[in-house]
């Protein structure tokens, strides 16, 4: 994760705008997918994958998946599954 970083720092500002732009359109939907496989993961109890999976979608689009992100995420960390 660090070199894409890196490689965003050193892109240009219309590389940057670009890249805003397109995540602007397409994050809200890479969100949801994050959000819908991060819970299949927990249903499955591969609660690594599914933490992973929470954070990305919440980089993807921090405001309409930010709270139940989380709250999913927060649930895994103490061993809460859903299923009480």
């Amino acid at each position: 994760m660090a070199v894409i970083f890196i490689f965003f720092a050193a892109a240009s500002e219309s590389f940057k705008k670009l890249y805003g732009l397109i995540i602007s359109d397409i994050g809200p939907m890479l969100a949801e997918s994050y959000y819908n496989s991060g819970v299949e993961a927990s249903k499955s109890e591969d609660f690594a994958t599914a933490i992973d999976h929470f954070q990305k979608s919440f980089s993807y689009d921090g405001s309409t998946s930010r709270d139940k992100v989380v709250v999913e995420t927060a649930d895994l960390s103490k061993g809460k599954t859903g299923r009480y």
